[in-house]
């Protein structure tokens, strides 16, 4: 191929046009391989810098590893955590059971003293604990160690990612990554805040503040927020607004439950309108129709549907998918909620005669039906009654604890240890027990 450039000829101006062209081939080269190497040393750099935490088995401390296994952080250190935003927290052991806690950076220096009782960070706030005159308070820190709010708040949460919750005493506020007070620190019921903007009360009547400014909200009543919506109330109507104030499902339900992130599948609420009960999503479409009822929350995937309750006792009673799919047949008279991959039900034997066991998710009766009455399964035992005693058996339907007290008055805790207790009543004596049955005297 001829190359044709002007001001560039024949012969010799060739030649050095082409050892121009080669030359300027070489210095990118050269460019693209020091390009490449300087990403390789960057991603070398940066593993360098993963840190994970490492405990020196000799002395029982701790300190960080960078991932090639090269001690970057001396292990002098009690307790640590991960390293986030460059920081991280440590600590060291003041008694047996206290801690002191400071940050250092990823080159092992203290930034912040260790003399807190607690530091932690949550999107982007630092927030440290000390006892003022034995009472815990907290305040904020900046990545320096520079107090950005004194450490005067009894509460500190909610904290997103350019505000945070803070309260003193029974009154609450918000304040911003610089310590400002973006909403004062004034009220008592706060439902939810969306960048400045709160829906609280005031006199009892649910109120708007945006940027200070206090206006009224025309609702006798406002509940609990979860994905953006809060249940309101006017005129015995019930519908949600979203974090604004703004109404988006109107409000024409007979009765509503506010929408919640506790155990519930999917953003679904349920909702009565004449007398039949079925479920929402947060943009007011009827998932499940309105056609129960009665029905329950969703737990473990699956909720509970009622028809026929006049007479009660004669109620069927199964259970649908958050898609509205009936998984157990109406066929039990009576039905609790899931935990633990099983649920309580019972079957009519008589009048108002019935016997209690257990389903899982697919129907399969698992456990018989031969119990006066069963309560949810929590910690992995449940209490049930058997000729007029309560004892507590496994998921598989073994005998636990002997049938031999007269009331169960607290459970087993859901995921608690083996040393949790259940607390238990004989003979008009408050008794606690271990999951092995041990007594613990009241």
């Amino acid at each position: 191929m001829k190359l044709s450039i002007k001001g560039i000829s024949k012969g010799k101006d060739n030649r050095i046009f082409n050892i121009k062209i080669k030359k300027v081939f070489k210095f990118k080269q050269m460019k693209n391989i020091l390009l490449v190497l300087s990403c390789v040393f960057l991603i070398k750099g940066m593993k360098a810098q993963n840190l994970q935490s490492y405990k020196d088995e000799k002395t029982g401390k701790y300190g960080y590893k960078d991932v090639n296994g090269k001690i970057i952080v001396t292990p002098i250190y009690d307790t640590t955590k991960p390293f986030e935003d460059g920081i991280a927290v440590v600590g060291k052991r003041v008694t047996y059971y206290d801690y002191k806690y400071g940050l250092i950076n990823k080159m092992g220096k203290l930034i912040v003293e260790i003399k807190y009782t607690s530091v932690y960070t949550a999107n982007g706030f630092i927030v440290v604990e000390d006892n003022l005159k034995g009472f815990p308070k907290s305040g904020f820190i900046d990545k320096t160690g520079k107090m950005i709010t004194p450490i005067k708040f009894d509460y500190v949460g909610d904290i997103s990612s350019n505000m945070a919750r803070v309260g003193i005493g029974n009154l609450y506020g918000y304040i911003d990554k610089a310590g400002k007070e973006i909403i004062p620190v004034k009220y008592e019921t706060i439902y939810s805040a969306d960048n400045g903007i709160i829906i609280t009360e005031k006199d009892d009547k649910p109120i708007l503040v945006k940027t200070g400014k206090e206006s009224p909200l025309n609702f006798e009543k406002v509940g609990f927020e979860a994905f953006g919506r809060l249940l309101v109330e006017q005129n015995n109507k019930f519908g949600f607004i979203n974090t604004r104030g703004d109404v988006v499902i109107p409000l024409k339900y007979d009765e509503a439950w506010g929408f919640s992130e506790w155990e519930r599948t999917g953003y679904l609420t349920n909702v009565k309108l004449d007398n039949k009960s079925g479920f929402i999503d947060t943009s007011g479409k009827e998932v499940i129709p309105l056609k129960y009822d009665l029905v329950g929350l969703f737990r473990e995937g699956l909720a509970k549907v009622t028809t026929d309750m006049m007479p009660a006792v004669d109620s069927k009673n199964g259970y649908i998918d958050s898609a509205g799919n009936l998984v157990v047949p109406m066929i039990y008279n009576g039905a609790g909620y899931f935990s633990e991959g099983l649920a309580a039900v019972s079957k009519k034997t008589g009048g108002r005669n019935y016997t209690y066991g257990y389903i899982n998710q697919n129907g399969k009766e698992m456990i018989p039906f031969i119990y006066e009455s069963a309560e949810e399964f929590s910690g992995g035992l449940a209490a049930v009654k058997k000729n007029g005693k309560y004892g507590f058996i496994d998921s598989e339907g073994k005998e636990v604890i002997s049938f031999k007290y007269d009331r169960v008055i607290k459970n087993f805790s859901k995921g608690g240890s083996a040393w949790d207790t259940a607390e238990v009543e004989l003979n008009g004596k408050k008794i606690r027990i271990n999951k092995t049955g041990k007594e613990y005297g009241e």
